[in-house]
């Protein structure tokens, strides 16, 4: 699957710049989201849940390196979170 290469490609070549790493890590949080969504249609939940928990986790490692205005990474992650089912994730990211 196209989107799962992406993520792997960028989570095997990581650059150090801190910019760079932020743009690449929100990349790798759209491919994992698309993953996610994909298997979520293909009713594959465990796979879902797994790339899902993926991109949640990416958006929120870009964050600390994005741009003052940059909020979509703490919603990408909460809404990552929600369609994997995990509202208890999604709670601990929004506070």
């Amino acid at each position: 699957m196209r989107a799962a290469e992406r993520y792997e490609d960028g989570a095997a070549r990581p650059p150090e710049e801190p910019d760079d790493r932020q743009r690449q890590l929100t990349r790798m949080g759209n491919a994992a989201c698309a993953a996610g969504l994909l298997f979520l249609l293909l009713g594959r939940g465990d796979e879902a849940r797994g790339w899902l928990k993926r991109s949640a986790a990416s958006y929120r490692e870009s964050w600390p390196d994005a741009p003052p205005a940059s909020c979509g990474r703490p919603v990408g992650a909460m809404k990552a979170l929600l369609l994997g089912d995990d509202v208890a994730g999604a709670a601990t990211d929004a506070r």
